[in-house]
């Protein structure tokens, strides 16, 4: 059974995502789009984390947290923009 704190993180990682796709433009600078994706992946490693049942350190510094999936299989959830059969995220 997945997480519901895991999923939660899933889901605004898809939303800092789904923002840096939106800021691919010309006219934005890539550091704009940059930071989303950085917030992206970090919401996945935390999901990760909660789904093996730890909880995240309150960092910001990816190369400071623990490497999930050096202990456990991979959180079996997508981050692409299919709708989950619910209908939300």
């Amino acid at each position: 059974m997945t997480n519901p704190e895991a999923l939660a993180m899933l889901w605004i990682a898809r939303r800092d995502l789904k923002a840096a796709q939106m800021l691919q433009v010309a006219s934005i600078d890539e550091a704009s789009w940059g930071f989303q994706i950085q917030q992206a992946v970090e919401k996945a490693i935390k999901a990760w984390l909660f789904q093996l049942g730890d909880d995240p350190p309150l960092i910001h510094n990816l190369t400071a947290a623990p490497y999930p999936h050096r202990r456990g299989p991979p959180l079996n959830v997508s981050l692409s923009p299919a709708r989950s059969r619910t209908g939300g995220f």
